[in-house]
């Protein structure tokens, strides 16, 4: 539930408990009234129909309490299961965008490393080739001029 609905239910709630505090205030008045009125009354027949009508108020003082408790279960209940429907579409919506996420990641590292399997092996080549380039300018060198040559030799032990 979200804060909206939360708030509505106890405003709900709070104005049920009013209601029915004033109620209540009524119907102590309406019984201190007919105390009042039994203590002065001279017949008991007067004092059981007094009575009847204090029960008959309470009776449905009650009722009216039972009938707003249910309306405002049944409310809380319907706002209840609205939450977790939306709360079940949120985290479905929410694991597909994970494995999307998730798949989209792995094809982006899988991307990642060819592409750097490709850069190492291009850049390996290269090496090999400028290796080889300089051995055979060496070499061409060595050949035009034979007293390096030997000078080489003999300093590297050959």
């Amino acid at each position: 539930m979200n804060a909206t609905e939360l708030i509505e239910i106890i405003y709900a709630l709070q104005q049920n408990e009013r209601i029915l505090r004033e109620e209540k205030e009524k119907l102590q008045s309406l019984l201190d009234d007919k105390t009042i009125r039994l203590e002065r009354s001279g017949s008991i027949a007067e004092a059981a129909l007094d009575l009847n009508h204090i029960f008959e108020d309470a009776e449905a003082a009650a009722q009216q309490y039972l009938d707003s408790l249910t309306k405002t279960d049944e409310r809380a209940s319907r706002i209840l299961a609205d939450a977790e429907e939306k709360a079940a579409e949120i985290i479905a919506a929410a694991e597909g965008k994970a494995a999307d996420v998730t798949a989209d990641a792995e094809r982006h590292a899988k991307e990642t490393e060819d592409e750097c399997r490709t850069m190492r092996d291009k850049a390996a080549h290269d090496i090999q080739q400028q290796i080889d380039a300089f051995t055979r300018s060496v070499k061409q060198m060595l050949e035009k001029h034979p007293q390096l040559d030997a000078y080489m030799r003999k300093e590297s032990g050959l």
